[in-house]
């Protein structure tokens, strides 16, 4: 659906985008990751039309939206990091002006504004102003905005950013719930510092780092990339010997991650087929094995290795 190729941007000095490409497929949920200043923002309005770049375009259902920017207007909606509000006009006003922008009659409008209060749970602040509302709430609004035409493609630039814990949970929760029910169909393009909530929600993610793309594709594909080794968690019935420990971790191809005295739980990071080694060898030393457990690595965990090689071939 949208086909980002080679973009470059630069602000004066800064290059904020040095060959940005990536594909978001259709009807997926991709996820564009980075630190600040990585070029997401900057990718995402050149996306918009918002920006012009100084190099490469963005196809979207064949047309290069870089020279006809209101081809993505009409199929998209977007949430912006900052969204500026009309704050003495109450939910139905501040909708029903822009249905007007979208070309939706009042008939139209009217329905659409009611499915959508009610999706989003809006019910009992509609008729408030808006200047009264959380940030959560206002939140809410802005989606509520962007899904009035029914586009076929929805940008969510940090959705999440800037709200309570407990506002974050209710908009992360909204927008799953979304994804699964009325954003069914549609091509979903989020920036999020928030790794896991990018797990959560994203089919494919792309990692953008200092203005240049560094991966793109399935976080399975991702975690193959870096090759982390599996994490294991044994349970013991009671301490093993710290010497016969080290002396183990030598022999054998494994790492000691952690060691939790109180629980009686040793982390190890191995293979498959070493970690049943490791049983083998416990079992023979006496030790009582309670339990094996995975724990998968997560985005976090996976994209801190991915930055900490990125950094260390810059130094190098």
């Amino acid at each position: 659906m949208i086909e980002v190729r080679d973009l470059k941007k630069s602000f004066g000095t800064v290059n904020a985008l040095r060959g940005v490409s990536f594909i978001a497929r259709e009807k997926r949920v991709h996820g564009l990751i980075g630190h600040n200043g990585a070029g997401k923002t900057t990718t995402l309005r050149i996306i918009l039309g918002l920006l012009k770049p100084d190099h490469g375009s963005v196809i979207v259902d064949g047309y290069d939206v870089t020279k006809r920017p209101e081809i993505i207007w009409r199929k998209s909606g977007y949430v912006a990091e900052e969204e500026g509000y009309y704050d003495y006009l109450n939910a139905y006003e501040y909708l029903e002006f822009f249905s007007k922008t979208y070309g939706l009659t009042r008939q139209e409008a009217y329905k659409r504004i009611k499915e959508l209060i009610e999706m989003l749970g809006m019910e009992n602040y509609a008729h408030r102003r808006i200047i009264t509302y959380s940030r959560g709430m206002k939140r809410r609004l802005a989606l509520a905005r962007a899904l009035l035409h029914n586009p076929e493609i929805l940008i969510l630039d940090e959705p999440m950013s800037g709200l309570s814990p407990e506002a974050t949970k209710e908009i992360r929760d909204l927008i799953l719930k979304l994804a699964k029910e009325e954003l069914a169909g549609k091509t979903i393009l989020i920036s999020s510092h928030n790794l896991w909530e990018i797990e959560q929600i994203c089919d494919d993610i792309t990692i953008l780092y200092r203005g240049r793309v560094v991966f793109t594709g399935t976080l399975e594909e991702l975690r193959n990339i870096i090759g982390i080794k599996p994490r294991f968690k044994i349970r013991l019935a009671r301490p093993i010997n710290l010497e016969f420990l080290n002396n183990l971790q030598s022999s054998l191809d494994f790492k000691l991650i952690n060691i939790n005295i109180m629980d009686m739980e040793y982390t190890i990071e191995c293979s498959e087929e070493t970690i049943m080694k490791v049983l083998n060898e416990f079992s023979k030393a006496g030790a009582n094995i309670l339990s094996l457990s995975e724990e998968k690595m997560t985005l976090n965990d996976i994209y801190n290795e991915l930055w900490r090689r990125l950094r260390w071939e810059e130094q190098e």
